[in-house]
């Protein structure tokens, strides 16, 4: 269960109107832009804002196609209207209903002791992580908060990198901000800051897509002054809120007991393979007779082997070997995670192994439990990193029964003896292959795999 993909669901339904039922009752959205436009107008007057340069208004024509007027102009933006929206909401950009600016873009001296300065990389989960800012002079932040001082409500959207994060922002400290976004509303009578980050974090990834840059991708201040947003009456603003907040409650019981279920089923999985490979087992008798050997005895030579010494810098985004690495191993199941890739020349002048389909991946560093999986058929060239070792398949031995007994709770506690490192434990190839095996007999593997998948099937289907 990806609790964050059923969050983004919610969000995405909640910002096309159809999270909760409209109310005809309700002050269309195109009122309630007159009236934010209107506060605007008296804080420009007051100087405590900038004027916008040319004010837009974007409205639905009785062909269906949306226009937005500005000044004397209309011109046809059916192109950049991402969705519908239902009556009496509006699209809008932000900047006409919100005060978009940016912090700094210098790089002041920074200090052991000063005013927080923080970045895109200081904005985590909602939060401003303090811990990892560095600090500047009074006299600079001051300087900074002309521009751009930050306020409780105001909203931050890192620009620069990990681009979003958007985090409402509840002072208990004074701070600066560089490279980071900062959306000021005009009046949270009308328009709740909740809706806009709500909007935000749910086209973050289409603003990341949209982003210019390579290795350090940005969006502009302009950007998101015209990005367009959909806004609802500020009555249906707070009860999609509602919603949402409710929903998250729920989804969270969900994958609280979720995760309470995928404990029991692991621990099903263990006595399964304790039942079947343990010392105790039952199945010693009942499969005849098991014989006692090592990874280093059982595997041919050639059939066993540690990862390839890969480099950042060996790295080839156009290359032809993707890389396998320990964070695509999972317990006994391959995870689809993003590669990096190396090139035909690295496989070939550093003598590389291919790594292809059943080959068994184990991974050497070891947290709770030692990682294995055998790879799928993934329709490409691999290799594997180090502290991976790997296995290929053999007529000595079976590789599902073999994945299986690796994975089983005894042997599992025979890694766990023979691993050294104390913040990072690993076991190294040579102690891994002198484990003790208690293994049945060839002809009796293929059917104890099978007779395990299945029930590991019947457990995996109350989870599905």
């Amino acid at each position: 269960m990806d609790v964050e993909v059923l969050k983004q669901k919610i969000l995405d339904l909640a910002i096309r109107g159809k999270l909760v039922p409209q109310d005809p009752n309700d002050e269309p959205a195109s009122v309630l832009i007159e009236k934010i436009k209107a506060e605007k107008s008296k804080l420009v007057k007051e100087g405590k804002i900038k004027a916008t340069k040319e004010e837009s208004y974007i409205y639905k024509g009785s062909d269906n196609c949306y226009y937005e007027k500005k000044g004397n102009t209309t011109i046809d933006i059916s192109d950049e209207i991402p969705f519908e929206i239902p009556e009496g909401w509006q699209f809008v950009r932000m900047n006409c209903v919100l005060d978009v600016r940016d912090g700094t873009h210098d790089s002041p001296k920074y200090y052991n002791e000063g005013i927080p300065f923080v970045t895109s990389k200081n904005l985590k989960n909602g939060t401003i992580d303090f811990s990892t800012c560095k600090l500047i002079s009074k006299e600079d932040s001051l300087k900074y908060n002309e521009r751009s001082r930050v306020d409780d409500y105001d909203i931050l959207f890192a620009m620069i990198g990990t681009i979003g994060n958007p985090t409402i922002v509840k002072k208990d400290r004074d701070f600066s901000i560089k490279n980071v976004a900062l959306f000021k509303n005009i009046s949270r009578d009308l328009l709740s800051e909740n809706w806009v980050k709500c909007v935000l974090e749910c086209v973050t990834s289409k603003m990341k897509s949209d982003a210019q840059g390579g290795l350090q991708p940005f969006v502009s201040l302009d950007f998101l002054r015209n990005y367009i947003m959909p806004l609802p009456p500020t009555s249906e603003q707070k009860r999609i809120l509602s919603t949402i907040n409710k929903m998250n409650i729920c989804v969270q019981n969900i994958n609280s007991d979720f995760n309470s279920l995928i404990t029991y089923v692991n621990f099903a999985k263990r006595k399964i393979l304790d039942g079947v490979f343990g010392e105790n087992s039952s199945y010693k008798s009942y499969y005849g007779k098991r014989t006692k050997t090592t990874l280093s005895k059982l595997i041919p030579q050639d059939k066993i082997g540690d990862g390839d010494w890969v480099l950042s810098e060996n790295m080839d985004e156009n290359g032809e070997y993707a890389l396998l690495q320990l964070k695509h191993i999972g317990q006994g199941t391959y995870l689809n995670k993003s590669f990096c890739h190396v090139n035909n020349n690295f496989f070939q002048s550093n003598n590389c192994t291919e790594i292809r389909e059943n080959f068994i991946l184990i991974n050497r560093l070891i947290a709770d439990n030692m990682n294995v999986c055998i790879l799928p058929n993934l329709g490409f060239k691999c290799i594997t990193a180090v502290d991976v070792c790997w296995i290929a398949p053999s007529i000595e031995y079976n590789q599902k029964y073999l994945l299986y007994y690796l994975l089983s709770p005894s042997f599992q506690k025979k890694v766990q003896l023979k691993t050294s490192g104390t913040t990072r434990k690993r076991i190294s190839k040579k102690n891994l292959i002198s484990l003790e095996l208690n293994i049945h007999d060839i002809d009796h593997q293929e059917s104890i795999a099978l007779e395990i998948e299945k029930m590991f099937k019947i457990l995996d289907s109350i989870v599905s």
